[in-house]
């Protein structure tokens, strides 16, 4: 084999290491085909904080559109018209979601123990985990249950039922709309500042720094919030505790 040809085998293997790496970090889009000058981009976004962005959708198309802060400021009105905005795109650690616009303080909901939910114990708050599935079945174990002026799962119930938009506005938002894991909430808190630019910038609601809930139960009847003065976690009381409650959606 010549030395040209132990290079080429040398590099392919470099990048079949890098690809697994990416691969087992959660970047499964990753692959051999990849081009390697994305990698950078990766390795950034795996570390910390990669962007912040404006997610929209276009109305002629319905494609979605991210735009950064700049981008976003130097555009007119006309051109702005041209888009709906569904929240802001957060990719870091990782991870990639939109926020929603909007926030509202409910209780959790009935107090018991959800059937097929997993009930996550401090360890292993930093697994992201499905929080659509998650919320998806604590509002189905929840329906028609009351207890006091609580009924069903109220905070389930916003997440799942919210729309930035509607098809009045020619384009149906689509978005998979959940309650956030803890390890959103950790995520959120960490690029709060960051996060209240870009919803100033738009008009939504800011974040606040009371607490917010999860979609991880603790016990039949406590499910994990976070505070975001602080941030500290605390198990609260799904029938009494009255906490924000946002929206988000995770993308790939």
């Amino acid at each position: 084999m010549s030395t040209f040809e132990q290079s080429v085998s040398l590099l392919r293997q470099n990048k079949r290491a890098i690809v697994a790496t990416l691969n087992e970090l959660g970047f499964t889009e990753v692959t051999a085909d990849t081009r390697a000058s994305l990698f950078p981009m990766y390795v950034k976004w795996a570390k910390g904080l990669l962007d912040i962005t404006v997610a929209a959708r276009e109305k002629s198309t319905g494609n979605h559109a991210y735009f950064s802060l700049e981008e976003y400021k130097a555009m007119d009105n006309a051109a702005r018209s041209a888009y709906l905005i569904r929240g802001v795109r957060l990719r870091a650690n990782a991870t990639c979601i939109v926020i929603a616009l909007i926030q509202q303080s409910l209780k959790w909901g009935y107090p018991s123990a959800v059937v097929g939910a997993t009930t996550q114990t401090s360890p292993v708050f930093m697994k992201f985990g499905d929080a659509r599935r998650e919320t998806e079945l604590i509002r189905a174990h929840c329906e028609g249950l009351s207890n006091g002026d609580v009924n069903g799962a109220p905070a389930a119930e916003f997440c799942l039922d919210y729309r930035a938009f509607d098809a009045t506005n020619g384009v149906e938002d689509t978005t998979e709309w959940s309650l956030p894991a803890m390890s959103h909430l950790f995520l959120i808190n960490r690029y709060r500042n960051e996060l209240n630019e870009a919803f100033n910038v738009i008009g939504a609601d800011t974040l606040s720094s009371g607490s917010y809930w999860s979609c991880c139960q603790q016990a039949a009847g406590a499910a994990y919030s976070l505070n975001m003065a602080c941030g500290s976690w605390d198990n609260s009381n799904k029938s009494t505790s009255t906490l924000s409650v946002r929206p988000i959606a995770v993308e790939h």
